[in-house]
């Protein structure tokens, strides 16, 4: 009887035991599909754009705090060198799209609009736009501006040589076999701007004065065309005494490296306005769209501005007397009284003035 009773003790708990390890089995099993549903859920938008410097503050100052807020959207940034190339990236997808938003420069994205590569925004789905500074809206309903910032100055702290204070600068003797710029980009057809406004000239009749003066610059003064990484390292490391740059990003460059020094001149800071466009036929447009709406609105914005020093696009941004003093803010900051090109001009003669500029200075 006894052998019987520790038979049958015996017998219940292994079938206990069978019981739990299905049962742990089935808890883990479940938690396997769990997560895989988890990660099914998970949209992922993705965005392509400017690279370097705004890479990384767009990512930690946009793209993450909207991640921490949105768990189940993940954005994918993409970084190409140039609008151009995004532009070429994003229409080469056009079968199969696979990007959803897309920065480009303004004087770019003109004709991208044109070529149907991009969508008019749905005000109803980004209500943010209502909030916008004139400066920052486009006029057809297309994609707005993400932030402003100012063509600028870029030197070497170290050099031992006053600080530079206007764009003449970049033909002062000092400074011969020492300049370092790109200028078949954004930065050449800025500074045509810049020149013009300096010399009095409408660039919209033409740009024959600047192109001589550019001329001028390739003849001894510049040391590269293709400062490389880019031009702010190329400046602080030394390999270059003066440079042509973007504002906010050599100030965000020089809060780490002192070497770098940076001066927006007075009343002739060049505005760039680059825009945030919705990708035709974007796979995750709901999505895409709820992201863009998030980067143009008050807090994405008030970020840019305070840790990125761009000019905010939104008008709900509050920052203090320094905080936009600091800023490429037109208001305030550094693009007081600076030059706001007409981009939709030059978007219909960008091609023709960078050809300029590679045939007539870089080929030189």
């Amino acid at each position: 009887m006894k052998h019987h009773r520790r038979h049958s003790i015996e017998s219940i708990t292994v079938k206990i035991t069978r019981i739990l390890a299905l049962g742990v089995t089935a808890a883990l099993a479940t938690g396997l599909l769990a997560g895989c549903s988890a990660n099914t859920d998970q949209t992922t938008v993705t965005v392509i754009g400017f690279p370097g410097l705004f890479s990384d503050q767009f990512q930690d100052l946009v793209i993450k705090p909207y991640e921490d807020a949105h768990p189940n959207v993940k954005i994918d940034y993409e970084q190409k060198s140039t609008s151009a190339e995004t532009i070429g990236q994003v229409s080469g997808a056009a079968a199969n799209q696979t990007y959803d938003l897309a920065l480009v420069d303004k004087s770019a994205q003109g004709d991208a609009n044109k070529q149907g590569i991009f969508e008019k925004l749905p005000a109803d789905e980004v209500p943010n736009t209502a909030d916008l500074i004139d400066l920052a809206k486009n006029a057809d309903g297309f994609g707005p501006s993400i932030y402003i910032d100012s063509l600028a100055l870029v030197y070497n702290t170290q050099s031992g040589t006053p600080a530079p204070t206007g764009w003449q600068d970049f033909w002062d003797s000092q400074y011969q076999g020492q300049v370092a710029m790109s200028i078949d980009n954004a930065f050449g057809l800025s500074l045509i701007t810049a020149l013009a406004k300096e010399n009095g000239n409408d660039y919209r009749q033409s740009i024959d004065p600047e192109i001589a003066k550019l001329k001028e610059l390739a003849a001894g003064q510049v040391q590269t065309f293709q400062p490389t990484p880019d031009v702010y390292s190329a400046v602080a490391s030394g390999s270059a005494q003066l440079g042509l740059g973007w504002y906010a990003r050599a100030k965000a460059f020089s809060n780490d490296n002192p070497s770098l020094g940076v001066v927006v001149p007075k009343n002739a800071g060049v505005a760039l306005t680059p825009t945030i466009n919705l990708v035709s036929n974007a796979p995750q447009k709901e999505e895409a769209l709820d992201f863009l709406n998030y980067a143009i609105g008050s807090e994405a914005q008030t970020a840019l501005a305070r840790e990125g020093h761009y000019g905010s696009v939104n008008r709900n941004v509050s920052l203090s007397a320094e905080e936009r003093a600091a800023s490429a803010s037109p208001e305030g900051g550094q693009l007081d009284g600076g030059v706001f090109p007409d981009w939709a001009y030059i978007s219909t003669v960008q091609s023709d003035w960078i050809q300029r500029i590679k045939r007539e200075v870089l080929a030189r």
